[in-house]
């Protein structure tokens, strides 16, 4: 694993390296919620996590110049799968 990570930094495109890095967040993420059970809103924030997006902080989802359209779609997308992740899980 470690050497594709290497190889995707030398080699890969952006959109081939975070796929690469949310890929392995994503294992981390699923593994946390089987040892620690969160309450609601830190699962809303692995569920973002799972679909990509990094609401850290308080209140969270913090919007800036930096961000293009497509980042903020993305966003929208994540948070309507988060919540269907959390109904299905009997959490809201």
């Amino acid at each position: 694993y470690k050497t594709f990570i290497s190889f995707e930094k030398q080699h890969g495109d952006r959109e081939g390296i975070e796929d690469v890095i949310v890929g392995k967040r994503r294992h981390q993420y699923e593994e946390e919620l089987k040892t620690n059970p969160p309450d609601v809103v830190e699962k809303l924030r692995l569920a973002m996590l799972l679909n990509g997006v990094d609401i850290t902080g308080w209140p969270g989802g913090t919007i800036s110049a930096a961000h293009t359209d497509a980042d903020q779609d993305k966003t929208v997308d994540a948070f309507r799968a988060s919540i269907d992740m959390l109904k299905n899980e009997g959490e809201l």
